[in-house]
């Protein structure tokens, strides 16, 4: 039957086939594998072994082995045999001897609203199997224009249908013979779905558990919100678990392209990783001077605690030049070598922190093979669109697998694309949530995340401690108070007990020593001063060296013309992200040197240099921000303490000078920080005017400056409303607001998250722009191979091609512009525009990428 039917025929070499069962199998085997890490491994089963069931379709059947371009639903045929496996559960449920049956209705027997929670869990799997190519809104319109439940109606069609299943048009078999034949043989394979569908729902129902008491405990004012948006979080780590499954198995196809590394391999390497890192520490030698012997306690005291600490979410609340850093590498390692932690991520706000961090934890752990430095998409993955046939194609897999999958031991990325593994609906971002299982992640910065995404936050990050099993460490200088009260949804703090929440004390330590620099406001903070000021300010301190930050690249642009009269042109850098990280990281780099040297530059700059930049100005200028933000830029003046006294100015620009509007939460937390200062006399204490920076951010967000995104995933109210006002409530259950009821089928529903908007929705950033490699001289040769690779990817050695390709858009990461959709026209691309190349006209090693004057940047 299945045996004898294909999921997949390669489109030019005929001979090469996979039939449905041994997809379908193959699929389980995996999703049941990942899933048994989070105790999901019977539901993860059950979705593999359905999700393709619908290329049993003579339709299907005929379209791949004629080869034809006929587009066929493969996907809703699979969540309508969840409903079939629930009426025959159900059917047997009085006389069944079946142990997997009776513990379910033992389960229901218990609390008869526990089959709202049956039917929540029927409406899951639905979602999953039939969502896997495309995510969709629970509730749409038709055709009619008349709202209706998508997962219902799509079932609907299917019903409606006589379908013929089998190798011939002789065999003719409708939806629920069909139904019987599969159970029938998936029987003779020892694979019993009823029981997979029975001891799953045992499953659901303990995590619920967990996440009903997360909900009334830290979100006690919003308890059912947030249930609903754990529950979008549920959805998603199945999706992405079936997805990744199914992925792999097809690219796996034919041959094995995707191979996993050898467990005892790991674990050697992750041992090495250990062993450099108290190499590192070890070469520091006996620490002088109270800041190095500070230094030293903080480091054996974090040693301790990543040692021995569990699932929990953390706090690392250190001073700027504490070494967070390569302390926060530390804990990650040793998580995965004493706590087995399958990955480490390291994630952070700023561009300039990873670039830099990254490339010191990578000189340190010196094993590239198993580390991923992950902050561009080379690759353009396009949005998802619901459609079987166009996801299941060779081409469109390969593109997915030359995509980072963050199936590396160690991932370096920017909080961006973090973000976006939680909330985005492209294919890359789904199937990487599933990485995060079983992980350690240390969330450095983490204070900057835009207030609007505050709840969504809390709540995904707690989901992902009660659920996916995720070691997560909050580090920064500046620590919101993300558990206050005036939160409707609170951060679960601590480990599973609420314990240890603080990794270290800082009662127990003298920080004085970390106190190198004082905060000067220019002027009065409530008025606003001009670019002309800051050069006065600048020309009063020629005989310093001078940092000025500034919020825009614009403003930054500005200013640096307005310097280049007062500074001979090789003292005088201009940074801001137009630049390559490669050619950010060359100039870092030569003001570090000139720094030491003592020679008096002046470096403009956006806010990529002020956090985990190792820089030591004489001198900052910080255009007014928030806290956290100046807190960061005070930590790049007399960072080593060399100076008697040194000066962090703030300073208010003009908002018609530098305008920040258009800057997520960035005129909030300068309305919060104006506040925080006018409270304060005299000389200004950084600890108390971050704290009371932080209460007035957060006591001002009202409803309305929270993401709809929140809405959308969680009750998702306006529509649901709209909907139920439409349908009827069971009578016998009417006490249960929301729930609506199918005659037919027997199920209630009550999810109406409109999860494809939402995930459209979604931006942590403005992100308005694609990914486009420089074309320059350190480019030059990977380029010629990538475009050579990309002309015979498919074909004799199609393989070695593709593995190869892979190697190069991972080294080209770091010679990449983010480039406005429409200027996106202008460059080159290869792979039918999946890959962009920026020509090198519109570069220039000083100011980077430049579409308005292309001709002048010829170098």
């Amino acid at each position: 039957m299945l045996d004898k039917l294909y999921a997949h025929i390669d489109r030019d070499k005929r001979e090469k086939k996979q039939t449905l069962y041994t997809h379908l199998l193959k699929t389980g085997l995996e999703a049941k594998k990942i899933g048994e890490k989070v105790d999901v491994g019977n539901i993860s089963f059950l979705t593999g072994l359905l999700h393709d069931i619908g290329k049993a379709s003579l339709d299907f059947q005929d379209k791949i082995i004629k080869n034809s371009n006929k587009k066929v639903d493969h996907s809703s045929l699979g969540g309508l045999f969840v409903v079939k496996i629930y009426k025959s559960v159900f059917d047997e449920i009085f006389d069944s001897k079946d142990q997997s049956i009776l513990d379910l209705k033992s389960v229901l027997g218990k609390d008869r609203l526990t089959i709202l929670d049956l039917s929540d869990y029927i409406n899951i799997l639905i979602y999953t199997i039939m969502s896997h190519h495309g995510q969709y809104d629970m509730v749409r319109k038709n055709e009619e224009m008349t709202y209706v439940l998508t997962s219902l109606d799509r079932l609907k069609k299917i019903d409606k249908s006589s379908y013929r299943f089998g190798e011939t048009s002789k065999e003719s078999l409708d939806v629920d013979e069909f139904f019987e034949e599969v159970d029938k043989f998936f029987k003779s394979k020892e694979i019993y779905i009823k029981d997979l569908f029975c001891q799953g729902f045992l499953e659901y129902i303990e995590i619920l558990k967990k996440l009903k008491k997360s909900s009334r405990e830290y979100s006690e004012n919003k308890e059912y919100e947030a249930l609903c948006f754990y529950k979008s979080m549920f959805i998603r780590l199945l999706v992405s678990i079936l997805k990744s499954a199914d992925i792999k198995d097809t690219i796996n196809a034919y041959e094995d392209i995707i191979v996993d590394e050898n467990l005892e391999k790991l674990r050697q390497v992750e041992k090495r990783f250990e062993e450099n890192i108290n190499k590192k520490y070890e070469s520091f030698g006996k620490p002088e001077g109270k800041l190095n012997v500070l230094r030293n306690e903080i480091s054996e005291d974090i040693l301790k605690r990543s040692k021995e600490d569990g699932l929990g979410i953390y706090k690392l609340d250190l001073p700027t030049g504490a070494g967070k850093t390569l302390l926060s590498l530390r804990y990650g390692i040793n998580q995965m070598n004493y706590q087995g932690k399958d990955r480490f991520f390291y994630v952070t706000s700023f561009l300039s922190v990873l670039e830099q961090n990254a490339s010191e934890m990578r000189g340190i752990l010196n094993n590239d093979d198993f580390v991923l430095e992950h902050h561009s998409n080379v690759v353009d993955d396009e949005d998802e669109i619901e459609n079987d046939d166009r996801d299941d194609e060779l081409d469109v897999v390969n593109k997915k697998f030359l995509l980072d999958d963050w199936t590396s031991p160690v991932v370096l990325t920017t909080m961006v694309q973090f973000y976006n593994s939680l909330f985005k609906g492209k294919s890359a971002n789904l199937t990487r949530f599933k990485s995060l299982i079983n992980s350690v992640i240390i969330l450095d910065e983490w204070q900057s995340i835009p207030t609007e995404f505050l709840y969504m936050t809390n709540l995904a990050l707690n989901f992902m401690k009660i659920v996916m099993k995720t070691n997560i460490l909050l580090s920064t200088a500046t620590q919101p108070t993300n558990a206050s009260l005036a939160l409707d949804h609170k951060l679960f703090y601590g480990d599973l007990d609420g314990e240890n929440e603080d990794i270290i004390d800082n009662k127990n330590y003298d920080f004085s020593a970390f106190e190198r620099v004082k905060l000067k406001v220019y002027g009065d903070i409530n008025k606003m001063y001009g670019l002309e000021d800051i050069r006065d300010l600048v020309l009063e301190n020629l005989d310093k060296s001078n940092l000025i930050i500034l919020n825009t690249k614009k403003t930054v642009r500005k200013l640096f013309d307005l310097l280049q009269s007062d500074y001979e042109d090789r003292d005088l850098y201009y940074l801001t992200t137009n630049l390559t990280a490669s050619h950010r990281l060359k100039k870092i780099g030569e003001v570090k040197k000139r720094l030491l040297k003592g020679d008096k530059i002046c470096v403009v700059s956006t806010q990529l240099i002020e956090a985990g930049v190792d820089v030591d100005f004489d001198l900052v200028i910080r255009s007014l921000s928030g806290m956290d933000s100046v807190v960061q830029a005070m930590g790049r003046c007399n960072r080593e303490g060399h100076r008697k006294s040194a000066f962090t100015y703030l300073i208010n620009l003009d908002k018609n000078e530098e305008k920040t509007s258009m800057l997520k939460g960035v005129d909030e937390r300068k309305v919060a920080c104006k506040a925080a200062l006018n409270t304060s006399r005299g000389d200004l204490d950084i600890k108390e005017l971050t704290e009371e920076y932080f209460e007035k951010l957060y006591a001002n967000l009202k409803g309305d400056q929270y993401s709809d995104v929140l809405k959308l995933l969680a009750e998702n109210k306006e529509v649901a409303g709209d909907f139920q006002k439409l349908n009827k409530v069971k009578k016998e259950l009417k006490e249960v607001a929301g729930y609506l009821y199918d005659e037919k089928r027997k199920i209630y529903f009550d999810l109406f998250q409109s999860f494809k908007e939402a995930y459209k929705e979604f931006e942590l950033i403005e992100d308005n722009k694609g990914t486009a490699i420089v074309d320059y001289e350190e480019t030059k040769e990977d380029l010629n191979k990538l475009m050579d690779l990309a002309k015979e990817l498919n074909g004799p050695d199609y393989l070695n091609n593709l593995r190869e390709l892979k190697k190069i858009v991972k080294k080209l990461s770091r010679h990449t512009v983010a480039i406005s959709k429409k200027d996106l026209s202008s460059c080159d691309n290869v792979l039918d525009g999946k890959i962009y190349i920026l020509p090198n006209s519109y570069y220039n090693e000083k100011f980077g990428v430049n579409f308005e004057e292309p001709d002048s940047f010829i170098l």
